[in-house]
């Protein structure tokens, strides 16, 4: 999302990144053949027709940051379906590391790939901001959700 605000509006972003909670219950219908309920699809309808009155005025155009801010409400989505598959048959602690494992490497590999690029040099000087993200933000927020996400 911070590479897509580049391009795009915070209000377009918080639009488009909200819609991934209308996508979970699709993906699970898609994927499970569980059908969501009524009231499941009328929140879906309430709760997209909300976000589109926030997020976007007349006029507004969809832009590469509106497409990346997308591409992450998917992946955010099939992330939370992940999340309630493998927290009901792995320990929380494991699911965390592996995560933390995961996120560190392609996080490396995309630093490597993106190294030139304006944004990161920013980034660079706020290592103070970065250890409060991954410590608490990351750990301590994937620690309780893998942990209630088992029940």
């Amino acid at each position: 999302m911070t590479f897509a605000l580049v391009y795009s509006t915070a209000s377009k972003q918080a639009f488009i990144g909200g819609l991934n909670v209308i996508m979970v219950p699709i993906f699970v219908w898609m994927i499970y053949k569980i059908k969501p309920s009524k009231w499941v699809l009328v929140g879906a309808v309430l709760t997209t027709a909300g976000l589109l009155v926030m997020g976007f005025t007349p006029g507004m155009e969809f832009n590469f940051g509106d497409f990346l801010s997308f591409i992450m409400a998917v992946f955010y989505a099939i992330q939370v379906l992940a999340a309630g598959f493998a927290a009901k048959r792995v320990d929380s602690f494991r699911l965390v590391g592996l995560h933390i494992i995961m996120l560190a490497v392609f996080m490396t590999v995309m630093a490597l790939i993106l190294s030139r690029c304006r944004i990161l040099r920013v980034f660079q000087r706020r290592y103070g901001l970065l250890y409060y993200v991954f410590h608490f933000a990351t750990l301590f927020f994937a620690l309780s959700y893998s942990s209630k996400h088992r029940g």
